[in-house]
């Protein structure tokens, strides 16, 4: 075993310990959001009317604010699509007037809150979301297509080297998406809580469990980021170990 070879064992071990971590802060993450999904704001309004009124305030009024369908809940839960310029809510906080659902409708405000003012990072993060998205498809379709090409040429070794170059390519993506979804969720998470803390639907005791919610996802998104530049270290040494076996 040579140097190379250690580290890469070094790197998938903190790869491995990084993912339960998350796995528990994703645990931590679902328990808060049912906890505060069970106590009730103190002006009773609802995320939909929270939400609808922070819209219009803030001169959104094109902006709308649905129940989420079946499809975009399986891939996208609560969110804000640039697309449709809407605020999707799943259907356990869209009408109730919980501490989750109220800080959920308010963060997506955020969202839409700096995709009205064109802001450039929330701009680049849904371009490299849409590529995200999509990269495991073309990943697949590339595999294939090098599968087919080494037949073709009597076996190359091209499969195992466009194989490696497009899992870089991906972790890159997902790299640049995860760094620019931390900064762009931050600040939504800042503006909903400045619009709760400027007015009064929520006492303070209300707010400070809202932010220890919302801080819990900013948390999950870092050891995201630090999970994916890990693996794509970790693909770089593999490269490097077999380069430098070959010679």
């Amino acid at each position: 075993m040579n140097s190379l070879e250690l580290i890469c064992i070094i790197v998938a071990g903190i790869i491995g310990i990084l993912t339960v971590v998350a796995l528990i802060m994703r645990i931590v993450l679902i328990a808060k959001y049912y906890k505060l999904n069970k106590k009730e704001g103190t002006t009773g309004i609802t995320a939909r009317e929270a939400t609808r009124k922070f819209l219009d305030e803030n001169s959104m009024e094109d902006v709308k604010v649905e129940k989420v369908g079946f499809f975009r809940m399986l891939f996208f839960g609560n969110h804000y699509s640039v697309a449709k310029k809407t605020v999707f809510l799943r259907k356990n906080i869209i009408d109730k007037s919980s501490l989750t659902a109220v800080g959920v409708g308010l963060q997506k405000v955020g969202l839409a809150m700096q995709h009205k003012n064109k802001e450039k990072g929330f701009m680049v993060r849904y371009v490299f979301q849409i590529l995200s998205f999509f990269s495991p498809i073309i990943f697949y379709l590339i595999v294939v297509a090098g599968i087919v090409i080494d037949i073709l040429v009597g076996f190359t070794g091209a499969i195992s080297f466009t194989g490696i170059i497009i899992a870089l390519a991906y972790y890159l993506v997902v790299f640049f998406c995860l760094l620019f979804t931390i900064k762009v969720e931050s600040k939504a998470n800042k503006q909903s809580i400045s619009m709760i803390e400027n007015s009064d639907i929520l006492s303070a005791e209300d707010v400070a469990d809202l932010k220890k919610l919302l801080n819990t996802y900013v948390i999950i998104y870092i050891l995201d980021f630090t999970i994916s530049i890990l693996k794509m270290i970790y693909q770089v040494l593999k490269i490097a170990s077999k380069f430098s076996k070959s010679n």
